[in-house]
């Protein structure tokens, strides 16, 4: 499941239409989902693991890319379950989704 899933779907309250399309969402973002948990699990983790430079970089491709896949993966998905939804539930998803990762 989406990490966001239990959230939204308890807000939205979705028919079974809607829940058919969720589900459709939450299939589609599974191939990428399982690329950036990949990626992570590349990434130094303990005290003792040293910084190494390229395999961060390597980490950061790796979890754009699988973003990026996840985006393309849940587009038309997306789309069709937005379209179901009430203007309340649409209010809703907003807020949900998390704001893009600030530059510095």
């Amino acid at each position: 499941a989406l990490p966001i899933s239990g959230y939204l779907t308890s807000k939205w309250r979705l028919t079974d239409e809607q829940r058919q399309a969720w589900r459709k969402v939450e299939d589609a973002a599974q191939p990428a989902i399982a690329k950036l948990h990949a990626a992570c699990d590349r990434l130094a983790r303990g005290p003792g693991d040293a910084k190494n430079v390229p395999n961060e970089l390597d980490v950061l491709e790796a979890q754009a890319s699988a973003r990026l896949d996840l985006v393309r993966a849940t587009h038309g998905p997306m789309l069709a379950l937005y379209q179901m939804l009430t203007p309340e539930q649409r209010a809703e998803l907003r807020p949900a989704m998390p704001p893009p990762m600030p530059m510095r």
